[in-house]
C-alpha cells in the first residue's frame, strides 16, 4: 500500500453536544468507556481483553483460495494487508497515520523478530489473490504453547470465510506438530472479532474484567432505554433475562476471585 494512499479508520466518538442528546443517543456498550465531560461525548474502546482457547482438532482446508506458509520476506505485502485490515479494527483506534504505520511496521519486526516468542513457521500462513495478500494467521510459540498471535482479512473480502480459512491451515499445522492447545485473545469492544473466535469453537477463559463489564453495561443500557422510553414491554422482558444470565456470570467469576485471584486472570501467554 502507498505511503500516500489515504486511510479510513475507526474513530472514537468525540462531539460537542448537550448531555441529553449524549445519553438519549448513545448507548452503553461493553468494552467501551463513555464518558461526557466539557460539554461533549467522549466514546473509545477500553483495553479489556477477552482471552481464548481452542482445543486443537484436524480442519477441512478449503481449495478455493491459495494458502502458503508465511516467511520474513512476504512481510511488505503481509504489512500492506495488515494496514488495510485493521484499519476499522479496536485495537488502532486513533491512532494518527503516521502512528498507525509505524505500530503496524513495529509489530512485524517483533513478530519475525522473536519478541513475545518465536514465529511459528509451520503455521504461519497467508492467503493470496493474484500478487495481493488478502488474509493471513500469525502464531507465536510461547512458553504455555501456540498463541494465535494475529489473524485478518482485508475489508472488502470479510464474511468470506478466508480467517477460517488460514485459521484452519495454521491449526492443521500445529496438530501435525502435536500441540492440542490454541489461544487467542480479542479486546471485547471488538465484537465482530469475538463473534468470529466464537464460530471457530474457541471457548473464553473465565476472566474477572469481561463479566463486569458486559453485565454493568447492560444494566445501564436498560435503565438509559427506560428513562428515555425507548424500549418497548417485549424487548425489556428480553433484556431482563439477559441481564439474569450476566449477573449469574458476574456473580460466579466474583465468587471464584475471591477464592483465588489468579484463576479469573488468564494470560495468553
Amino acid at each position: 500500500m502507498p505511503a500516500s494512499k489515504r486511510l479510513y479508520r475507526l474513530r472514537s466518538l468525540r462531539r460537542r453536544m448537550p448531555f441529553e442528546t449524549f445519553d438519549r443517543t448513545v448507548p452503553w456498550r461493553a468494552g467501551w468507556k463513555r464518558e461526557y465531560f466539557g460539554g461533549r461525548a467522549h466514546v473509545r474502546p477500553s483495553w479489556t481483553t477477552c482471552v481464548f482457547e481452542l482445543d486443537l482438532t484436524s480442519r477441512a482446508e478449503t481449495p478455493r483460495i491459495a494458502i502458503r506458509p508465511a516467511t520474513p520476506q512476504d512481510r511488505p505485502a503481509l504489512l500492506d494487508a495488515f494496514l488495510d485490515a485493521f484499519r476499522f479494527g479496536t485495537d488502532y483506534c486513533d491512532y494518527p497515520m503516521a502512528g498507525y504505520r509505524q505500530a503496524a511496521a513495529k509489530y512485524y519486526d517483533a513478530f519475525f523478530g522473536g519478541e513475545r516468542g518465536a514465529w511459528s513457521a509451520p503455521a504461519s500462513c497467508l492467503a493470496v489473490e493474484g500478487d495481493r495478500v488478502v488474509a493471513a494467521a500469525l502464531v507465536k510459540e510461547r512458553a504455555s504453547g501456540p498463541l494465535l498471535d494475529c489473524v485478518y482479512a482485508r475489508p472488502e473480502r470479510l464474511r468470506k470465510g478466508l480467517a477460517t480459512a488460514v485459521a484452519a491451515f495454521a491449526v492443521n499445522r500445529l496438530v501435525e506438530a502435536g500441540h492440542g492447545k490454541l489461544k487467542s485473545c480479542a479486546q471485547l469492544a471488538n465484537a465482530a472479532s469475538i463473534a468470529w473466535h466464537t464460530r471457530f469453537g474457541f471457548v473464553e477463559l473465565s476472566n474477572w474484567m469481561t463479566p463486569q463489564s458486559r453485565y454493568f453495561n447492560a444494566l445501564r443500557e436498560l435503565e438509559r432505554r427506560r428513562e428515555w422510553k425507548l424500549i418497548a414491554p417485549g424487548q425489556e422482558a428480553v433484556a431482563l433475562r439477559e441481564i439474569e444470565v450476566l449477573e449469574r456470570e458476574y456473580e460466579r467469576i466474583e465468587s471464584l476471585k475471591e477464592a483465588d485471584f489468579r484463576a479469573v486472570m488468564p494470560l495468553p501467554d
